[in-house]
């Protein structure tokens, strides 16, 4: 079986589709949930009906059903993101730093004080199950404003490695870029300098300010983002600005008017990087009731910075809407990773790449637009070309990505963090997600029956599990490859007959 597999695999990738190829053929029992695609314009995220806030759609537009496909006549294949009315000219990017999925209320189906993210999600076209390309900001937010995996791009930035010596190419396409040569005047809004001009973007983009390199905070991003809008808004081109928060980054530091509870436990102060330091040393050493409380403390002032950022991105869509700029603008929402809160033992993020960390949040959103829950995997090399193809761009030969519609299928979605001494890759497909850590360390879940991930379903005889591998396998060696000195990761001993 391994050696048929293999040889179906090499071929296929030989033909340049190991992204793309129709995989249900050859492991049709790890993706047969995928294979097609129904989007349903009212369920929500959990597949119930989606919260009250959303608008229903009109009658028409259901996806189509038994008639021939588009692909199949040679028409263009209708974008996923679609409209009441005309296009939008302008887009309004927002980027969110470190905001897990399950803190917003859309998704936890509980009271999470979120309603303008919950909002953004039920009125818009949300993307439920969307997936990071890594769990840090400099190589995730590559891979959402390029339209590929850091591989692909032939660019991994290294965590923990001299980031100042792994700058952007000014060759590098990014979104940015593509939308300024079709005639978009651009800008970017930064409070994180791996989105900045430190690491290259200035070359992206036709304004940028990131607060000199300085951590600057939410609303001073907004300060200047509308600036930004309002002198657009004076001239007769189309705009792109892309606005990134910080919030809610440690240290955690929200409004003292958000804090519900004590802001320090047991002399801890998450609201300091020395505070976040000292408490990620002293987790493991704790008693369990000492971790509980920390970790009860770390979620406290998690949620005070998401409820603050909340309100600021209220604060941002109300002052649009008064100019009248809301009316003519597409808002692309999306981001970059997850959090850990001692979940797994850990604070913060760049250690893992489960749930927490790696699942991100992704939806597009305007005042005319369908309400729409797409269904199936996504991720960030997505975003770029369905950006592309929703305003009419429909020229995807740079990106890796899909442009998403009614036509797509399932295909893996890949993670990865890229580190010298402990590189970590993910795999997802239809429910499966499997993990593997270059020590060998291997594991398998089932996201249907397991979204929390705690139980390694791991089985190194499992034919199902053996295929999730021969489609991880190729990424482990270009991942090793990429080092001017390859590194020997150990692999895993599979033994399917």
């Amino acid at each position: 079986m391994r050696d048929a597999l293999n040889t179906t695999l090499i071929f296929m990738m030989l033909l340049g589709c190991d992204r793309g190829f129709d995989a249900n053929a050859v492991f049709p029992a790890v993706i047969s949930d995928e294979t097609d695609v129904v989007i349903d314009t009212d369920a929500g995220p959990d597949g119930t009906d989606a919260p009250d806030t959303a608008s229903d759609p009109p009658a028409d537009t259901d996806p189509p059903g038994d008639t021939a496909s588009p692909a199949d006549t040679g028409e263009r294949i209708p974008a996923l993101v679609q409209f009441d009315g005309p296009t939008p000219s302008n887009v309004l990017m927002i980027s969110v730093d470190t905001l897990r999925r399950d803190a917003l209320g859309y998704y936890a189906g509980e009271d999470r004080d979120t309603p303008t993210f919950d909002r953004l999600l039920a009125d818009g076209v949300s993307l439920d199950r969307h997936r990071s390309c890594s769990n840090w900001t400099y190589a995730s937010a590559l891979c959402a404003l390029s339209g590929k995996d850091n591989l692909d791009m032939g660019f991994v930035p290294e965590a923990g490695a001299l980031l100042e010596e792994q700058q952007v190419s000014p060759d590098t396409l990014l979104i940015s870029t593509m939308l300024g040569l079709r005639g978009l005047r651009t800008a970017l809004v930064s409070t994180n300098p791996y989105i900045g001009a430190t690491y290259g973007y200035d070359a992206h983009y036709d304004e940028i300010w990131d607060g000199g390199g300085e951590l600057a905070e939410g609303p001073d991003v907004i300060e200047q983002g509308l600036k930004y809008i309002e002198e657009f808004q004076s001239g007769s081109e189309p705009w792109m600005v892309h606005m990134h928060f910080l919030e809610p980054h440690t240290p955690y530091q929200p409004p003292a008017e958000y804090i519900e509870g004590a802001d320090t436990v047991l002399g801890f102060n998450l609201k300091t990087p020395q505070g976040v330091d000292s408490a990620e040393i002293a987790y493991n050493s704790m008693t369990t009731s000492q971790q509980a409380i920390l970790q009860e403390y770390a979620q406290r002032m998690y949620a005070a910075e998401v409820r603050g950022m909340d309100d600021l991105l209220e604060g941002l869509l109300d002052t649009l809407d008064a100019s009248g700029a809301l009316d003519d603008t597409l808002i692309v929402l999306w981001t970059d990773h997850g959090e850990q809160l001692w979940d797994r033992g850990n604070l913060t993020h760049g250690k893992d790449l489960h749930s927490e960390e790696a699942d991100a949040v992704a939806a597009f959103w305007s005042k005319d637009i369908i309400p729409t829950h797409f269904p199936l995997r996504t991720a960030h090399r997505d975003l770029t070309p369905t950006l592309l193809d929703t305003l009419g761009f429909s020229d995807n030969r740079q990106h890796i990505g899909r442009a998403l519609n009614a036509e797509v299928e399932g295909v893996p979605i890949h993670a990865l963090r890229l580190r010298s001494y402990d590189t970590i890759h993910s795999v997802d497909m239809g429910a499966w997600r499997m993990l593997y850590r270059w020590d060998g360390t291997l594991q398998v879940y089932d996201l249907d029956e397991d979204p929390d991930e705690l139980e390694n379903l791991v089985d190194l005889t499992d034919a199902d599990q053996y295929a999730l591998w021969l489609l991880m396998e190729p990424e482990v060696e270009r991942a090793i490859n990429y080092y001017e000195t390859p590194s020997t990761p150990q692999m895993p001993a599979w033994d399917v007959k």
